[in-house]
């Protein structure tokens, strides 16, 4: 009757905050793209954000009990696993939407949720769930850099073999140290494209603390700085092989200090 569920445009979105079991994931829309904010920073996946978006944007309520009905249940709430729910606060410009989601329904194809402000407990097709990130590790973006977004005109390369090279006003890569000669283009911009397409395994330390020497890197074997001009963009430091993972190596950046 008299309650109407609101819609959401996914295009209007700016930030969304999901609540799960204490830890709380918050992105934010920014010019390049979605980006991690808590409970580190860190560029995401976008396109992991669009499903979910595109989940709530297409949200519609199969059915709704009203309060009155919820409070008649033996439990209350918690017989719809809203006792202690999963909270997804998103924010459009024109304010704010915050829903409370429950349990799965007895046969489990649709969830139980509320939309703080409405009356009551709706019921909605339940790949929402699936479309939540379990925690802030299944969004990270895993490649190594996002070449696209750095705008790097030369390389410098550290380590056994050492050389720098910029791009010339033809487009094309040439060396400037040790000597400054033609270089093999093609070599130049694979190694560069490796290195962008490498993928993350695993996300092994955020903390700026940590001690460089533990993940050898003290001395890094390798290292490839990306510049603007003489101004460091990005730097990549290559340390040991991984004890625990044979075939993989540790890498700190040095944008946002983590460790891969």
């Amino acid at each position: 009757g008299s309650v109407r569920f609101r819609r959401l445009d996914p295009r209007e979105v700016i930030s969304v905050e999901i609540l799960r079991s204490n830890v709380a994931i918050r992105l934010e829309r920014t010019n390049s793209g979605w980006f991690l904010r808590s409970p580190i920073h860190y560029p995401v996946q976008s396109t992991s954000v669009e499903r979910l978006l595109e989940m709530i944007g297409n949200l519609a309520p199969r059915s709704h009990q009203s309060s009155a009905e919820v409070t008649a249940q033996r439990g209350a709430l918690a017989a719809f696993g809203l006792e202690r729910p999963d909270v997804l606060t998103i924010r459009t410009r024109e304010g704010m939407n915050i829903l409370r989601l429950g349990g799965r329904t007895p046969l489990g194809s649709q969830f139980y949720f509320q939309q703080v402000g409405q009356d009551g407990v709706f019921t909605a097709d339940a790949g929402l769930l699936g479309a939540l990130p379990a925690s802030p590790e299944d969004w990270r973006d895993r490649r190594l850099f996002d070449a696209d977004s750095l705008p790097f005109d030369r390389v410098e390369i550290l380590g056994e073999t050492e050389f720098e090279a910029a791009i010339t006003t033809n487009g094309t890569w040439s060396l400037i140290r040790p000597l400054v000669a033609r270089a093999n283009d093609d070599q130049i911009r694979r190694l560069l494209t490796d290195a962008a397409d490498s993928r993350v395994n695993a996300f092994v330390s955020d903390t700026l603390t940590v001690s460089a020497e533990e993940y050898g890197l003290t001395k890094p074997t390798a290292q490839m700085v990306l510049k603007r001009g003489t101004n460091e963009l990005l730097r990549l430091q290559f340390g040991r092989a991984s004890t625990n993972a044979p075939g993989e190596i540790l890498v700190r950046r040095s944008d946002f200090g983590n460790i891969v």
